[in-house]
């Protein structure tokens, strides 16, 4: 919350603001009770491979955007680290974990079962990990590529990347209208018929 309620200039109440600050405090906190912590502390800056940068590998032809918060070797491993800073840790980002091993495979040349990921859930200081394993590689790729498919599918120039407007309709759920990132840009937005 912040910032699309400044953009769109939606008011916030006290009691909102006061548990939004109550929960960034206590991420803040946990992250810093980290067991892990000392161990980022200690590694060499030759053993940082990447940490919140924008990147992206390939699938099918298409660019797959990542952005890892931190990555580094250890021995013959590599460890992505993944913090979450939503209240539950009961939701499931196996999909996003796999993508990440996929780039991590991709772009530094190791083996799948070289690669450890750790979701860090900072709010309950809980941790989830994950490896090759436990991950369905297979499985991401071609929800991956049919995903692909499917939007592809509908541009009216795929090899433009290009879609008409026309051929995707509004949804007919308008609630869903208060949450959309997009309503800037949408003519129902503009109309008032979304409200």
């Amino acid at each position: 919350m912040g910032l699309v309620e400044h953009e769109y200039q939606l008011p916030v109440n006290d009691e909102e603001w006061r548990a939004l600050a109550t929960q960034a405090q206590t991420c803040v906190e946990n992250f810093y009770h980290l067991p892990l912590l000392n161990r980022l502390k200690n590694l060499d800056s030759s053993e940082w491979l990447e940490l919140e940068e924008l990147n992206s590998f390939q699938i099918d032809g298409c660019k797959i955007w990542v952005s890892l918060d931190a990555c580094y070797r250890r021995d013959d491993q590599i460890i992505l680290l993944d913090w979450k800073t939503g209240k539950s840790d009961e939701a499931d980002h196996s999909l996003q974990m796999g993508i990440y091993a996929m780039y991590a495979s991709e772009k530094w040349g190791i083996k799948p079962d070289q690669i450890f990921l750790k979701e860090v859930f900072l709010a309950t200081g809980k941790t989830r990990e994950y490896d090759s394993k436990s991950l369905d590689l297979e499985g991401v790729q071609n929800y991956v590529k049919e995903s692909i498919q499917q939007m592809q599918n509908l541009l009216s120039r795929p090899e433009q990347n290009h879609a008409e407007e026309s051929n995707f309709n509004f949804t007919e759920d308008t609630t869903q209208c208060a949450q959309c990132n997009f309503r800037k840009l949408c003519p129902k937005w503009h109309s008032g018929d979304s409200e």
